[in-house]
C-alpha cells in the first residue's frame, strides 16, 4: 500500500474473480461519501455470513434494518450500560487472579486467553444473563468460533460459494450442524425468558423504567426480580410506534449478531492494547496514574469514571488505530453516487448502483497523508485538539455514518473497565524472547 499511495492516494479498483469489480477506498474524502449512506453490506455477507447471523443488524438492509436499528437503541442506554459495568468488574476477577499467579511465578504468560474468556463472560451475561461454562467443547463461544472458522474457509474457496455444492461437502454439513446447535441453544433461552417475562406472578418479575433525556422518551421493561435488564429483556419487549415487536426469529438473529460482532472484537482489541502498551512503559505509567486518581481505593470502576480517563481512552484509540480489530468493511451501493477528493481537485467520479466498495480501515489508519509518522505509537494524536483537526472519517474503528456500530459505547466501556482493573494492580511487560505478533486474516462479524 505504501508504494501505491503516490499513484492511488485515495482508492484503486481490482477484480475479484471474473465478475466482481471492487473499489478499495482508504482516504476520508472518499470514505465519508461511502459511509454516510446506509448502503447494505457487500454480497459476501448475504452468501457467507447469513446462515449464522440471519437478518440481524450486520446483514439486514433497507426498511428492516432501519426498523431494527430503532428498536434496538434502548439496549445501549446509559442506565442499562451502568448496570453492565458491574458485570465487567465482576468478570475481571479471574483475570486479576491469573495475573497474580503469573506475577508470583515470575514466568511469562499469554494474557490474551484470559482476556478472551473475560469478554466472553461479559457478552453472555450482559446479553442473556447466562454464566458460561468456559472451555467446554459445546459452549456457545466454541460453536461460534467453529462456525466462523468454516465461514472464512468458505470465503476463500470460490467453489464453496455455491450453496448447493457447499451443503454436499463435509465442511458444509458440519457447518450447518453447528448453526442448528447455535439456533437451538439461543431459541431455548428466548422461550424460557418469554415465559418468565409474561408471568403474572408478582414475586418473579418487576417493571423498571428507563428515561432517555436526549430524546425525551421513556422505556418501561419487565425484568426478572432482583436482576439487571439484559439485552434479551429489551429484544423481547421492544416495540415500534404501531406496538409491534420482534418475532422469535428476529430475536435469535440479533442475539447471534450481538455476540458474534462484540465478543471477538473486544478480546482482540484488549490483546493488542496490552501488547502495544507493554512496549511503552511511559504511556502505561501515565495511564496507571490517571486510573488511580480517578478511582482511588474503590474496588470497582463505575461508568461515571469513564469521563475521567481521557488519556487511557487516547491510548486505546491509538492501539486500535495501529491494529484495528476490523480491517475491512464492504458495502454494495444501492444508488448511483459521486465521489471526489483533494488529490484531483475534487473532480467528481461517478459510481453506479451495485458497485462493491471495500473500506480499507487498516490502510486508512496508517495513511501518511492523514497521520504524521503513521507507524509510531502516539496517544497524543487523540487529544481533543488534534482530533478536531482531522476528518471524523479518518478514524473509523466502529465504522461511521448511519450503519456505525450500535454497540461502540458498550465495547469501549468494557475495555476501559478491564484495562483499568489490570493496570491499577500490575505492570505489563513484553518478554524479550517473545516473537513479534503478526495480525492474521480472520472474519470479524
Amino acid at each position: 500500500m505504501e508504494a501505491m499511495l503516490p499513484t492511488y492516494p485515495t482508492h484503486y479498483g481490482y477484480w475479484m474473480g471474473p465478475f466482481n469489480f471492487v473499489l478499495n477506498v482508504y482516504h476520508p474524502d472518499v470514505v465519508k461519501t461511502i459511509l454516510s449512506k446506509s448502503s447494505p453490506k457487500g454480497p459476501g455477507y448475504k452468501r457467507i455470513v447469513y446462515p449464522l447471523l440471519g437478518d440481524g443488524l450486520v446483514v439486514s438492509s433497507g426498511e428492516k434494518w432501519k426498523r431494527h436499528r430503532r428498536l434496538l437503541t434502548p439496549i445501549f442506554h446509559f442506565n442499562i450500560l451502568q448496570q453492565h459495568c458491574q458485570v465487567f468488574n465482576s468478570n475481571c476477577q479471574p483475570v486479576i487472579d491469573w495475573c497474580e499467579e503469573v506475577a508470583i511465578s515470575g514466568k511469562a504468560a499469554d494474557v490474551s486467553i484470559m482476556l478472551s474468556e473475560a469478554s466472553y463472560r461479559n457478552m453472555m451475561e450482559c446479553m442473556m444473563s447466562q454464566v458460561p461454562d468456559v472451555g467446554t467443547g459445546e459452549d456457545y463461544n466454541e460453536l461460534v468460533r467453529q462456525a466462523t472458522e468454516k465461514m472464512l474457509r468458505r470465503w476463500f474457496n470460490p467453489f464453496y460459494h455455491s450453496e448447493f455444492i457447499y451443503k454436499l461437502t463435509k465442511d458444509g454439513k458440519r457447518f450447518y450442524k453447528i448453526i442448528e446447535m447455535i439456533n437451538d441453544k439461543v431459541g431455548e433461552i428466548i422461550r424460557e425468558r418469554r415465559a418468565v417475562l409474561n408471568s403474572q406472578e408478582s414475586d418473579s418479575v418487576e417493571t423498571t423504567k428507563v428515561d432517555d433525556k436526549a430524546t425525551e422518551e421513556s422505556f418501561a421493561f419487565r425484568k426478572r426480580k432482583g436482576q439487571y435488564v439484559d439485552f434479551l429483556d429489551v429484544l423481547i419487549q421492544t416495540k415500534d410506534q404501531d406496538g409491534i415487536g420482534l418475532t422469535d426469529e428476529d430475536v435469535v438473529d440479533e442475539v447471534k449478531t450481538f455476540f458474534s460482532a462484540g465478543q471477538d472484537t473486544v478480546s482482540n482489541g484488549l490483546s493488542w492494547f496490552m501488547y502495544l502498551i507493554s512496549k511503552h512503559p511511559e504511556f502505561q505509567q501515565r495511564c496507571r496514574e490517571e486510573i488511580n486518581d480517578a478511582i482511588g481505593s474503590r474496588p470497582d470502576v463505575k461508568i461515571s469514571d469513564m469521563s475521567n480517563l481521557p488519556y487511557l481512552t487516547q491510548c486505546i484509540k491509538e492501539s486500535l488505530r495501529l491494529m484495528p480489530v476490523v480491517h475491512l468493511i464492504a458495502r454494495q451501493l444501492d444508488e448511483d453516487i459521486t465521489i471526489s477528493h483533494r488529490f484531483n481537485g475534487y473532480k467528481e467520479i461517478k459510481l453506479q448502483k451495485g458497485q462493491i466498495i471495500t473500506v480499507n480501515i487498516f490502510a486508512m489508519h496508517r495513511h501518511r497523508e492523514i497521520w504524521k509518522n503513521p507507524l509510531k505509537y502516539d496517544p497524543e494524536r487523540f487529544t481533543p485538539e488534534n482530533s478536531a483537526e482531522r476528518s471524523s472519517y479518518a478514524f473509523v474503528l466502529f465504522s461511521a455514518g448511519p450503519r456505525n456500530c450500535i454497540g461502540q459505547h458498550f465495547a469501549m466501556h468494557q475495555m476501559r473497565v478491564i484495562i483499568a482493573q489490570i493496570l491499577r494492580r500490575f505492570e505489563v511487560y513484553r518478554n524479550a524472547d517473545t516473537p513479534e505478533p503478526k495480525p492474521i486474516v480472520g472474519l470479524s462479524l
